[in-house]
């Protein structure tokens, strides 16, 4: 029995339209060969997932429907026929390296579900290609009959919420680490931390302002120059990887990503989460301050750090930032801090192979995903309320 799907066309796309077809016509086209037989199963679980969940269709874009023996990502649009029949959460599966993206739509949000068209119907460089359609229920309608021509505005969004999914993969090049060290240091701890961090994906940019005396504390000019360089560090980092930016922060490290943070009413960088350890910093701060600025702020505590202690006297009390925040906490509450006390911990050996793999980068990599979730929720409401 011929397929329903057509030939590749000589640049190896299908052909421009919509081809409709069973989920076994389509595990017998597109999950032959060693490279995609592995997919196969997984195909057929969103195929049962979505007929348990009322869908009527799947609609698959990407280079999995191309002729590439090794295709790079698989997209399905899992469409509903209302609303209320969409799970709350999104899907997400990682085959072999191969990154699979489930998305929802309902037919009630026709310009949304056309704006998704769109974007599937397209390639990275704007190509015009063909889709497939995995039919559910025998009442799925045809997507050119349920669709409405999105405008340009819908179809931003989209590509925006799209992309902005992407950024949950752990191997994904946009989330970058940002670490900076305290005085009387060259950062020798950065060793532990570029590997650990790297290995999970994170782009990782030690900020190095070379050793510097206790002068630091107490030398304004001294301290508003290195500022300004962190300042620039981050911009570079941000702009030039396009990555959300997290902070592990030591000792005068933690004054100075203060200092840039709050030296802005709207900071032209903002940071996802902020680890403090062996902070210098006034436990009164007002850590409101950092709303808009920091989405999360860690602050390990320790209580037997002999060198907080001495900080605000050493920086001869010219600076009301700096305080002991680091042995006794912040005083203030916000639900943009959690903070953890450890007696073990002293100014030196805070920044170990177990701190950073089962303290840190769980709550780095739990805030990535949290963090773009949400982002995605709040691109779709957007969407949808331009449809209403």
């Amino acid at each position: 029995m011929k397929s329903p799907i057509p030939d590749f066309s000589e640049d190896g796309l299908l052909p421009i339209g919509n081809w409709e077809c069973t989920s076994g016509e389509f595990v017998g086209r597109f999950c032959l060969g060693k490279a995609r037989e592995p997919f196969r199963k997984p195909v057929l679980d969103i195929c049962e997932f979505a007929l348990s969940r009322g869908a009527t269709q799947i609609v698959v874009g990407g280079s999995f429907i191309t002729a590439s023996a090794r295709p790079g990502d698989l997209d399905c649009l899992l469409v509903f026929p209302q609303q209320r029949n969409i799970p709350e959460r999104t899907e997400r599966l990682s085959i072999g390296g191969v990154r699979l993206d489930v998305l929802f739509c309902s037919e009630e949000d026709p310009r949304l579900l056309g704006a998704y068209v769109h974007l599937f119907a397209h390639t990275r460089n704007n190509r015009q290609a063909g889709i497939v359609s995995i039919k559910i229920q025998s009442r799925a309608q045809s997507l050119w009959q349920i669709v409405q021509e999105p405008d340009d505005r819908t179809i931003e969004i989209v590509q925006r919420a799209y992309i902005d999914r992407q950024i949950l993969d752990l191997n994904s090049q946009d989330k970058a680490l940002v670490t900076i060290h305290g005085i009387r240091s060259q950062g020798e701890w950065n060793a532990e931390i570029v590997h650990i961090a790297s290995s999970n994906g994170w782009i990782v940019a030690p900020f190095f302002y070379g050793y510097q005396s206790i002068r630091a504390l107490s030398d304004t000019k001294l301290r508003d120059r290195i500022v300004d360089r962190l300042r620039e560090h981050i911009c570079d980092i941000s702009s030039r990887y396009g990555a959300h930016v997290s902070v592990i922060a030591h000792s005068f490290g933690t004054y100075l990503i203060t200092r840039y943070l709050l030296g802005f009413d709207v900071v032209p960088y903002s940071v996802d989460t902020l680890i403090l350890t062996g902070s210098i910093l006034n436990k009164d701060l007002d850590l409101e301050r950092f709303r808009g600025k920091v989405a999360s702020i860690v602050n390990e505590i320790a209580p037997n750090d002999p060198v907080v202690s001495w900080a605000r006297a050493a920086s001869l009390y010219k600076d009301d930032l700096i305080g002991d925040s680091g042995r006794v906490g912040f005083t203030g509450k916000s639900d943009l801090l959690v903070q953890g006390t450890c007696e073990i911990f002293t100014h030196e050996n805070v920044i170990k192979r177990d701190v950073i793999v089962n303290r840190w980068m769980p709550r780095l990599e739990a805030f990535v995903a949290r963090g773009q979730e949400e982002a995605f929720k709040s691109i779709v409401y957007e969407v949808k309320s331009i449809n209403t």
